[in-house]
Order: structure tokens, then C-alpha cells, then sequence
């Protein structure tokens, strides 16, 4: 069973990576905040959880261990497969979602896209009292300085962008959206008007 894999970045797609180790490229599935920060050419290293199936063997890499284990523990709720518990991991900010599963929001679960009442109630039943031993810190996350799920941050930067604000000004306006507003495409968009209006960029 593959668990970690360290080489170099021969591509990258919207939803994986091809890395080579040692001559031998491996397709590698992942959530754009992992993305994000790989480079076609460096060397990195990727936790790696591996589906094993009867036809094929897929492998989904993450940038921290923690992010590894919570989307183990995702795959333990009936109903969850890896690419619903990639969609989850996708979408949320890691240190929102053991909190609002830790504290049964279902407002929070329910805003993201696939994931219905009915499976929101199961992972909270399944996971609420598995989550405890995880102590989410800043050093646990990859990318802990966000306040919006990365899907959406990348879709509100690439429209920003054509809109004709520069990348460092898009940047700074994303970053300053107050926690827990962003969660929608369209609210982050406004916000970062707001943002870029206010600092007198627009």
C-alpha cells in the first residue's frame, strides 16, 4: 500500500498531478489547495491514501498528514467514496469542517455542493466523537490563512483577474474577506469588489 511518494512534478491537471519517482510517473488525485502548491518540475513529497478496486488502483495525495486522516475518516461514513470525500475536502476549509462536525452545524455541511441533509446527518453521527484527537493549528494545515474553500477562491480569482485587477490586488482582496463569508461564489466575488472598492483600486 502506497502511503507517501516524494519526486518530481511532471504535470499538472485540474484535479491531479503526474509525479515522477525515479522514472516511473504516478497519477495522483488531489484538492486544488494541494495543487496549488506544486510545481511542474520540483521535487515535493505527497501523503498519499491509496483505493484499491478490482479493475484499478487509484491514489490520492495530500499535503499534510492531518488532511490524509480526516479524508480516511470521511470514507468511514456510509455512504462517502473518495470522490465525495475528495468534493468535502475540496470545498472546506479543513479547520471549518472538523468544527462543524465536531459541533453538528448542518447549516455549514449543507452549503456544500453534493453533500445532502441526509449525508450530513451520517458523517456528523459517524465522525463527531472521532475527531477529538485532532489539534488543527495553523502547522496542521496547508493552507490555514484562507477564509474561503480553495475551489471557489480559484474560480473568484481567475473572474477577478478578467475583470482587469492585478494578481497581487486580487490576492490581498480575497485574503481580507472576514472568515466565514466566502463560502459561495457569488458572495466572494462581491466581497472582494467590496474590498477592492474600498482600497481604491476599482
Amino acid at each position: 500500500m502506497i502511503a507517501f511518494l516524494r519526486g518530481k512534478i511532471l504535470r499538472l491537471g485540474t484535479g491531479d498531478a503526474i509525479v515522477d519517482v525515479q522514472g516511473v510517473g504516478y497519477q495522483v488525485y488531489a484538492s486544488p489547495t494541494t495543487l496549488a502548491n506544486l510545481q511542474v518540475g520540483e521535487t515535493t513529497g505527497l501523503e498519499i491514501f491509496t483505493v484499491v478496486r478490482e479493475d484499478h488502483i487509484t491514489l490520492y495525495g495530500f499535503a499534510t498528514l492531518t488532511e490524509r486522516e480526516v479524508f480516511n475518516l470521511l470514507l468511514s461514513a456510509n455512504g462517502v467514496g473518495p470522490k465525495i470525500a475528495l468534493s468535502i475536502l475540496t470545498q472546506t476549509r479543513l479547520a471549518d469542517l472538523i468544527a462543524a462536525l465536531r459541533n453538528e452545524n448542518f447549516a455549514y455541511l449543507k452549503n456544500v455542493k453534493g453533500l445532502g441533509e441526509k449525508t450530513a446527518k451520517v458523517l456528523v453521527a459517524t465522525l463527531k466523537n472521532k475527531l477529538d484527537a485532532f489539534d488543527v493549528t495553523q502547522a496542521d494545515l496547508s493552507d490555514a490563512s484562507e477564509n474561503i474553500p480553495p475551489a471557489v477562491s480559484k474560480e473568484a480569482e481567475d473572474a477577478l483577474l478578467g475583470l482587469g485587477f492585478s494578481r497581487d490586488e486580487v490576492k490581498v482582496a480575497l485574503a481580507s474577506i472576514p472568515q466565514g463569508v466566502g463560502l459561495s461564489l457569488e458572495a466572494t466575488i462581491k466581497a472582494s469588489l467590496r474590498n477592492l472598492s474600498q482600497g481604491g483600486i476599482s
